[in-house]
């Protein structure tokens, strides 16, 4: 299983932006195969800064998300309402 972390700081003029875009990537990427979850999480202490959590099942599954209309459509709308930008952190579960 394969987790990427994506931490999110966005503009405040854009909150409501991103979160509509950030919760309709998460509605349609929960319908992918491989995919395991996909959430949405709001820092407690920052309403400004949301962190999108997804697992897959294998990196072949994550090739095919990043190649979905909704990921090549969304994304770049997500990423012009950040206040800055962040590389997303990738984990492999360890048994």
């Amino acid at each position: 299983m394969i987790t990427i972390i994506s931490d999110n700081f966005v503009l405040e003029e854009k909150r409501e932006l991103f979160l509509s875009l950030a919760k309709e990537i998460a509605k349609e990427s929960r319908k992918e195969p491989g995919c395991i979850g996909y959430t949405l999480q709001q820092d407690i202490q920052d309403p400004l800064h949301f962190c999108l959590i997804e697992q897959w099942k294998k990196e072949e599954d994550i090739v095919k998300h990043n190649q979905t209309p909704h990921f090549q459509e969304i994304v770049p709308k997500m990423k012009a309402c950040r206040a800055k930008q962040i590389p997303a952190y990738r984990f492999c579960k360890i048994d």
